[in-house]
């Protein structure tokens, strides 16, 4: 029997529901289904678990198409989310299909991102609030500036540069608050402002996740070097690797000189700096 003959079938629907979360700071991704035994599909296995799913609505609007999810407040997502947001966003996927179909056919039916968790401790449960991929399309897009300065994202497609060329891999020796101290004298540290501060936060009761953070100051000393980031450093002990990447000033400079990337700079660093309309002369 194919999928839509247990959909449509007067006495052989039996209906499975399997949810995909995905995030660029976790390895891998956390798989469940609303059944008592484990699926298999894509090549993944989802694992039973105690979800509700609240209702949504999939018209050509937008209306109500959020979606409410109740797990427990244990279970691996709600975990990602207890201490600290993570590194990047939670992406979800639905996919809704029959026990029983010989063919193992499962249709997306839902695809957007989880937005908050709120944890009911005394409950035992937590509530994930998601909205639907297609709320993107709402939001106004950056327009480009008639500008000196380059609007492309660092190391993203536009800019093109090399992130792993401009990263080193250090030795933390503390941590403070929002400082880490850092084995060696960093040539350059004043490069790294702007830049990007990764590391691989482990936590009692949590699976490894990959934690990033923006640098807003380094100082370098004759033997060690302070690094300090946005926020709160959770999950990094002495001993522990930190890998640092440059930051940039969206400056033509910069771009020729530090990444030797001026081919692909994107701003207008040769705008006139005399007003035309001021009356004096320009030539």
């Amino acid at each position: 029997m194919s999928f839509e003959t247990h959909e449509y079938g007067e006495f052989t629907g039996a209906p499975i529901t399997l949810l995909k979360f995905e995030s660029e700071a976790v390895a891998t991704p956390a798989l469940y289904t609303d059944i008592a035994f484990p699926v298999t599909f894509a090549g993944g296995t989802y694992m039973p678990e105690a979800i509700k799913v609240g209702s949504f609505t999939a018209s050509e609007t937008l209306d109500k198409a959020s979606l409410e999810l109740v797990v427990p407040t244990d279970s691996q997502v709600p975990m990602w989310f207890r201490y600290y947001p993570l590194g990047g966003s939670v992406s979800l996927t639905m996919y809704y299909g029959h026990d029983g179909d010989p063919a193992g056919e499962f249709l997306a039916i839902w695809s957007g991102r989880v937005r908050q968790v709120t944890h009911q401790d005394d409950a035992g449960t937590a509530t994930l609030m998601c909205e639907p991929i297609s709320t993107a399309l709402q939001r106004t897009g950056l327009r480009r500036n008639y500008q000196r300065l380059c609007p492309h994202v660092l190391y993203g497609d536009k800019c093109k540069a090399s992130k792993a060329g401009h990263t080193i891999t250090t030795t933390v020796i503390s941590v403070q608050g929002d400082t880490v101290t850092v084995s060696g004298q960093i040539s350059g540290s004043d490069n790294y402002k702007g830049g990007l501060a990764e590391w691989t936060r482990r936590m009692s009761g949590q699976i490894p996740l990959r934690d990033l953070r923006m640098v807003v100051g380094v100082e370098a000393g004759a033997s060690t070097t302070k690094v300090k980031v946005m926020g709160a450093v959770l999950g990094l002990s002495a001993g522990d690797t930190l890998q640092l990447s440059h930051g940039c000033t969206h400056g033509l400079d910069t771009c020729a000189n530090l990444f030797n990337n001026a081919p692909n700079y994107g701003g207008m660093p040769w705008i006139p700096t005399d007003n035309p309309m001021s009356g004096g002369s320009i030539y």
